[in-house]
């Protein structure tokens, strides 16, 4: 069985948990992280786990065999690139990151580094897309599913 780690424990974190759950025969939530402890305590009350404000205390302690990624895109560049230093396979969502720039440079260390990485993400009209399309072009894809979701109004990453 593989263990997971959640970063991030809104509602996208909710979500996850729930998705794994499904398949908790496979894997095993072991710890939820999020700046407000109260927030990973309610996810380890549900579906086990430790609760963490720290992802690099979670991986410290945890030792997970992969992570999923569930915050906003502009705190998500330093918990990625962690991750990829430690050879943690992860999913994120939502972009990659907010800039071209910052994905490339995401995207070059994951390949470097060789780690398994993948990223959920609306189909906004976005320059993005061009960079993922490149990635695609360089590198063999096992899977890709694309849907289209108008984005929640209040979230200004996804406005601007």
């Amino acid at each position: 069985m593989k263990t997971a780690v959640i970063i991030g424990c809104g509602q996208s974190g909710s979500e996850c948990a729930e998705n794994l759950a499904a398949i908790s025969d496979k894997v095993k939530i072991t710890g939820f992280c999020d700046l407000i402890i109260n927030r990973a305590n309610k996810l380890a009350e549900k579906f086990g786990g430790e609760a963490f404000s720290d992802y690099r205390k979670m991986y410290d302690t945890l030792t997970p065999d992969m992570a999923f990624i569930c915050t906003p895109p502009y705190s998500k560049k330093d918990v990625e690139t962690d991750l990829v230093n430690r050879n943690i396979p992860f999913m994120t969502e939502l972009p990659l990151a907010l800039n071209i720039s910052e994905a490339e440079n995401t995207l070059d260390l994951i390949k470097n580094k060789g780690v398994i990485a993948a990223c959920r993400c609306e189909n906004l009209n976005s320059n993005l897309a061009e960079v993922a399309r490149r990635f695609a072009k360089r590198n063999a894809i096992v899977f890709a599913e694309s849907e289209y979701i108008t984005p929640p109004p209040n979230m200004f990453w996804k406005r601007d």
